[in-house]
């Protein structure tokens, strides 16, 4: 692990449009806050990586298998958290194939067989190994490079000609026209149902979501940077993958919400932290009105009851794989800023923690928490069926989770929400035909790890419906999610 000071004037969205075009990237970006341009200290550390590896539809043996976590070090001061390991993403169904009784009854017909562009055709997880990468510590502005020394010094001799290039990245991408693949109709129609089945008491709470869909061509790593700019993401990943299916696939999130924390805990042994989030507003760009709207949702006794439900869900998941008596709510309810005004959201979020109990794998611990509850409902399993009954899509990577799990213990995975997934056809025409002459930041000018030409951009939003929830209100809430999207259309030629 070595810091790399010459690195200092060099953001971690520049990194990524610097980035050698003819190397796979993936990268987490910790946005700022949305006010004073500040990192938070929950979205503290970037992370930049070439995968020399891909494992998709399983998890890598190395990390999982019912193995337990290494013992914390003691040791471990102020490092990045992340020292090579994997990065990627666990989908939405891939999480509910943990739950075996969770299939509906009467599943939409076509949905076991989606086109090969939509998010569920995409693998129901990814992970990608990293034995070096690139980090970046928001609260310092320092860049370090960590791992296996016989990866980590070539990226840090690439790190320094990045710093050192003078020639221009396209920054070209365009996005068609977006429209939901449900339809508004369509839509209210399903939060009408799953009132009528939370009347019945089947359900408290269930999240309902849609697919807005339209034409994509141009770089990945653009739009990636175009909409990180203007959401703040406290938890950005974007990931490069290799042919699957005779597609290529690009995965771009601005998620808000942090599903699981493992860090190590002061004394001993694991801390687990999750911070679930109910309840939104689009952010004005008026302070008064910001300032409404905020107290309007701090008072709003239909989004604290969602929020309540969901904490109560993910105590009792925890409680399932932590030490008794440990698992507690250390922040019942607040209101964050998420994005830029106008294209930015006010969220109201929790905190739930406790300690791993000795032992706990983390097959054990995903297996107690995935789905997360706040992209399900409550109680989980009955609404899990519900969803697999009303919606007309599968999910896919969307409400899933995404992060990383590095060697050294530490996890952080975020809620895949607020996410673009972009595809389209192979074979992978990213690979140059020629390599690079040694030392030069010089490759093949038209065949690029971030571009797709005739691609499909998928922008899943959902929402939390509840006996007092109004169809249209809930339409609008999805809307406000994807406005950050719109926001990126005029970004791209």
């Amino acid at each position: 692990m070595l810091p790399i000071d010459e690195l200092s004037s060099i953001s971690p969205a520049e990194m990524l449009l610097q980035w050698p075009r003819w190397h796979r990237l993936v990268a987490l970006l910790s946005g700022t806050s949305a006010v004073g341009g500040a990192a938070p200290s929950d979205s503290r550390w970037s992370i930049l990586a070439e995968p020399d590896r891909v494992i998709s539809e399983s998890l890598p043996g190395s990390l999982f298998g019912g193995n337990c976590l290494p013992r914390p070090r003691a040791d471990a001061g102020d490092e990045p958290p992340f020292l090579g390991g994997y990065i990627g993403y666990m989908g939405y169904d891939f999480g509910a194939s943990m739950h075996p009784k969770a299939a509906g009854v009467n599943r939409p017909a076509g949905k076991d067989a989606p086109a090969a562009d939509e998010p569920g055709a995409w693998p129901q997880c990814q992970m990608h190994r990293c034995q070096a990468a690139l980090c970046h510590d928001g609260l310092k502005n320092r860049w370090w490079v960590v791992g296996q020394p016989k990866f980590a010094g070539p990226l840090r001799d690439m790190a320094r000609a990045v710093a050192t290039a003078k020639y221009r990245q396209p920054t070209d991408f365009a996005i068609g026209p977006v429209a939901s693949a449900w339809s508004q109709q369509g839509y209210t129609d399903g939060v009408t149902r799953a009132q009528e089945h939370i009347a019945r008491g089947d359900v408290y709470q269930m999240n309902l979501t849609h697919t807005l869909a339209g034409s994509f061509s141009g770089s990945g790593r653009a739009l990636m940077a175009h909409l990180h700019s203007r959401s703040h993401a406290w938890f950005g990943a974007y990931l490069e993958s290799p042919e699957f299916g005779g597609m290529r696939r690009i995965y771009c999130g601005q998620s808000p919400e942090l599903f699981l924390k493992i860090t190590p805990r002061q004394g001993g042994g694991w801390l687990v932290q999750t911070r679930p989030m109910k309840g939104t507003r689009p952010l004005a760009a008026d302070d008064g009105q910001r300032r409404t709207a905020e107290a309007e949702l701090l008072a709003s006794e239909k989004e604290n009851a969602e929020l309540t439900m969901i904490v109560d869900l993910m105590r009792n998941d925890l409680g399932r794989v932590c030490s008794p008596g440990t698992v507690e709510v250390t922040a019942p309810r607040g209101i964050e800023q998420h994005g830029e005004p106008r294209s930015g959201v006010l969220q109201a979020t929790a905190t739930v923690q406790g300690v791993l109990a000795p032992g706990v794998s983390l097959d054990a611990l995903l297996a107690a928490t995935l789905p997360g509850g706040s992209i399900t409902g409550a109680p989980k399993l009955r609404a899990m069926q519900l969803i697999d009954e009303i919606e007309p899509q599968r999910r896919g990577p969307y409400c899933g989770v995404v992060g990383f799990f590095s060697e050294c213990g530490r996890v952080e995975l975020a809620m895949a929400i607020r996410t673009a997934l972009v595809a389209g056809p192979g074979p992978n025409p990213t690979m140059p035909r020629t390599a690079p002459v040694a030392g030069s930041m010089v490759a093949d000018p038209v065949l690029h790890c971030d571009r797709l030409e005739s691609g499909r951009l998928c922008f899943p939003v959902g929402a939390g419906i509840v006996a007092d929830s109004v169809a249209q209100a809930e339409w609008e809430e999805t809307l406000a999610k994807a406005a950050v999207l719109e926001a990126g259309r005029g970004g791209g030629v």
